[in-house]
């Protein structure tokens, strides 16, 4: 498993999260949180959050992503309970590390689940990784989710990369790719499982 990992700052609000997304550093959740209608992104340094077993339930009418990673910036995702990133709402995907930003998201736990907003120009139910970006999970669970091309992750882009070493896609659905998309990217997988992810494109033969 991953090495322990000490968190600095207890975050008790909706504040105390937005503070982290735009100063960086380590935290921990202390009670659940609502984000109404509203996304994070991390433009500089790194970010590790502990869930803590509590929820992050993003609601409201918003149709974008809930957490965006760009500028070269690291996301390391932890629960040492049972917590989760949740869309009720309108989200279209939770996490996405913009294309050509060198940056990353490392998941170690958690649990991303809810996210099913349906478009049809909808790159990954839970999590984009583009161009030259990277996304490692070697723990927790991406279930429940809708993407029309790759119904958990769409790894999208030249030099895009998706390694799987540990944790649980599960119960996620697509109209093409029903757990991962790969679109000029890489994808390598060493553990971890993927289980009930469904595509409803229907593939016929040539005549």
């Amino acid at each position: 498993g991953d090495d322990p990992v000490s968190f600095e700052k207890p975050i008790f609000d909706l504040d105390g999260l937005k503070a982290l997304f735009a100063n960086g550093g380590s935290g921990y959740l202390m009670n659940d949180i609502e984000v109404p209608s509203q996304k994070f992104t991390l433009s500089s340094g790194s970010l590790m959050l502990d869930l803590n077993g509590k929820n992050i339930t993003f609601t409201g009418t918003l149709n974008d992503t809930a957490i965006i990673i760009n500028n070269g910036s690291v996301f390391d995702l932890y629960d040492c309970g049972s917590g989760k990133i949740v869309s009720t709402g309108n989200y279209r995907r939770a996490v996405e590390a913009e294309k050509d930003t060198n940056s990353t998201f490392n998941m170690h736990g958690g649990t991303i689940t809810g996210f099913t907003k349906r478009n049809e120009d909808q790159y990954g139910g839970a999590v984009v990784i583009g161009a030259n970006c990277k996304m490692n999970m070697s723990g927790g669970t991406i279930e429940n989710c809708y993407g029309h091309f790759g119904g958990a992750v769409a790894v999208r882009g030249t030099g895009s990369e998706m390694h799987i070493s540990g944790g649980t896609i599960k119960g996620c659905e697509s109209y093409n790719a029903g757990a991962i998309m790969v679109e000029d990217g890489t994808l390598e997988m060493t553990g971890g499982i993927l289980v009930s992810n469904k595509a409803n494109r229907i593939w016929k033969p040539y005549p």
